[in-house]
């Protein structure tokens, strides 16, 4: 088990995280009066169970929960972003620092916006600055501007009036991207297609600790708005990069789960000469490119041979093999951790003159379970995977290229059907075998037919004389039983 939890804490590339940029807490003052007194572990444990990977958050027009709570997500798979929601007259605009920015750093941003401290917190405070002009303060603080709500009555798109002032705060430079509560203006605002507004800008949703029936602020309706975004890292950068490319990186609640089902998530190698080798892979991986020599083959070949799933070409498979004892010697073992639906396996299978099968066991509350019962790992988890000589091949050889399009097809169901049509072809087969042995039996029995029928033709005559048929009467008559 100390192997899995060692691939798990790799580094894995860009992966879709849920997250909840727009959160609320005690500081502020419009919280639900059954949350007013709750602990920062309360804010983490919530954040958690909603399955939640990021949280901002953002109280308003000040900081004073950052700190206690990031404290307390210490350890935990939860990342918070500490932040503030700066109240202006022309709406409300979400300020996200970095992981790590204590709250004095934040709270002298508000002193720079002229928000006295004495007024920290206060619903009823405002900067005197426009949305152009904070965006502008909370890029120069290197933060992230989000505009927050837009479409609602306290959003720039309802609070300014003036469509030139409206479009000034659209332009605002320092501003990363918009906070919608409608996911149909999402095109409107991402793809630029608003007449007077052509700048593409990023559109998120998070829940403001808000439901569509609930106006106070309620911690449990953390995440009941959210969004996922591809980060390579959970910082401000990464933030920032998922914000700079929308379209690849940032996907609304009401969307697909961008995460697949199914997933190869790490492989390790135990013996040989790859021994103590460990990968980690991103969960949408479906390539390998790396320079001649680096061991792409090797890794995919690797896969395939745990996954008993290797080429079908001679030719190939012949050359796989031959890599494939390279790398594992005589008894080495790849060892590969697969999830498949909500439920992590570990395959094994050892190299040899005569492989193993490959061994599946469960994960299970970090114990591993050997699956006793017999697994076809081509059916339980199938793999499509293609070397670099074997596309070749494929381009060079027609008759290899029709081998392709057969495996492409689902023929499960005719393959079954050919199964059970060769068992009973094979009960035919034995029952016809008995069948005959009985006919030799039989044709045995009747050479000697003819002689059999002489003698019982001399017996009728034999029994037709005379003097036995009296015979017979006397019999009767002195025993009393008939006689034919």
């Amino acid at each position: 088990m100390a192997t899995v939890d060692e691939i798990m804490k790799l580094p894995q590339g860009a992966i879709w995280l849920k997250a909840d940029l727009h959160v609320h807490t005690s500081a502020s003052r419009d919280i639900s009066p059954k949350w007013a007194k709750h602990t920062p572990e309360d804010v983490v444990r919530i954040a958690i169970e909603k399955g939640l990977d990021i949280i901002a958050i953002t109280d308003h027009n000040t900081a004073s929960n950052c700190d206690a709570i990031q404290k307390a997500a210490q350890n935990t798979q939860l990342t918070v972003f500490p932040g503030v929601e700066i109240s202006t007259p022309q709406g409300h605009v979400l300020a996200i620092f970095d992981i790590g920015t204590p709250s004095s750093k934040i709270e002298d941003l508000l002193i720079k916006l002229e928000i006295p401290r004495d007024q920290f917190a206060s619903l009823d405070t405002a900067t005197k600055f426009g949305i152009h002009d904070v965006c502008d303060f909370i890029e120069y603080e290197s933060a992230v501007a989000i505009a927050a709500h837009i479409d609602s009555k306290r959003g720039f798109t309802k609070m300014i009036d003036v469509a030139a002032e409206r479009k000034r705060a659209y332009e605002a430079p320092g501003l990363r991207g918009l906070e919608i509560l409608d996911q149909s203006l999402r095109d409107k605002y991402q793809k630029g297609v608003s007449s007077g507004y052509t700048r593409r800008l990023a559109c998120i949703q998070s829940s403001d600790c808000t439901s569509v029936d609930s106006k106070p602020h309620e911690l449990d309706n953390m995440a009941s708005r959210f969004s996922f975004l591809k980060m390579g890292q959970r910082s401000l950068s990464g933030l920032k990069l998922a914000l700079i490319d929308p379209e690849m990186r940032v996907r609304l609640q009401t969307e697909d789960n961008p995460l697949p089902k199914d997933a190869i998530i790490g492989m390790w190698v135990t013996g040989g000469f790859l021994d103590g080798q460990q990968f980690r892979f991103n969960d949408n991986v479906t390539c390998l490119i790396g320079d001649t020599g680096s061991g792409k083959s090797v890794c995919l070949e690797l896969i395939r041979f745990c996954l008993n799933q290797t080429a079908t070409v001679p030719k190939i498979k012949q050359e796989i093999d031959s890599l494939i004892g390279q790398q594992l010697g005589s008894l080495g073992t790849v060892h590969i951790l697969l999830r498949k639906d909500a439920s992590y396996y570990l395959v094994e299978r050892t190299w040899g003159d005569h492989p193993t099968p490959p061994s599946i066991s469960r994960i299970l509350n970090s114990k591993i379970e050997k699956i006793d019962e017999e697994i076809d790992i081509k059916l339980f988890f199938p793999i499509k995977a293609f070397s670099q000589s074997e596309i070749i091949e494929f381009a060079r050889e027609p008759t290899v290229r029709l081998s392709l399009t057969d495996d492409l097809i689902d023929c499960t169901s005719e393959d079954s059907k050919i199964k059970e049509l060769k068992l009973r072809l094979q009960e035919n087969a034995a029952i016809t075998q008995f069948q005959l042995g009985r006919k030799e039996k039989t044709l045995q029995e009747l050479i000697n037919f003819p002689t059999l029928i002489e003698s019982r033709t001399q017996i009728d005559a034999f029994l037709s004389d005379p003097r036995i048929k009296q015979h017979q009467l006397w019999y009767k008559e002195k025993t009393g039983v008939g006689c034919q």
